[in-house]
């Protein structure tokens, strides 16, 4: 799937990076990978995709695939559009990114997903915990005994 990579500045402050996974503000720079790719005819699925990054959050695939795209950081769609201060910032990190030199962010913790650990479990547990674990249901085998049975006759005459 051929991808366009824009520079710009975030139109609402509602994308995510895909990078910190943080929000990213309002009129912040980022760079956005847009799918360009027609969907096939008969697809059930019409959507486009478009991942969102801080310029501070690029990674060194990133900006190598937008260069295979590109040939070159100027021609990035949206350059012309950035202050220059902005623009030689942009062409800074980029540079930086490729000759392995620039750190980008940590990633911002995510919501725990799955068990919890019996570690976590325990350290909050109370002294009554042992009362609310599950108990077992246990099958009983063997036949249901009758009435007769259980009062002791053993003859096999049914009373109707």
């Amino acid at each position: 799937m051929s991808s366009n990579y824009v520079v710009e500045y975030a139109k609402s402050g509602r994308a995510m990076c895909k990078g910190c996974n943080k929000p990213i503000a309002d009129k912040a720079l980022r760079l956005s990978v847009q799918s360009t790719k027609e969907p096939e005819e008969g697809a059930k699925d019409h959507r486009r995709f478009t991942n969102n990054r801080h310029i501070e959050c690029l990674t060194k695939t990133v900006v190598a695939n937008g260069l295979k795209v590109h040939d070159s950081a100027d021609q990035f769609p949206g350059m012309a559009d950035l202050t220059p201060s902005d623009r030689e910032r942009v062409l800074d990190i980029i540079e930086k990114v490729m000759a392995g030199t620039w750190e980008a962010p940590a990633k911002a913790d995510s919501p725990a997903k799955g068990k919890r650990k019996s570690d976590e479990h325990d350290e909050g547990a109370d002294v009554e915990g042992a009362d609310t674990k599950k108990k077992k249901t246990v099958k009983k085998g063997g036949k249901k005994k009758t009435k007769k049975a259980a009062n002791g006759d053993d003859d096999d005459e049914d009373d109707y």
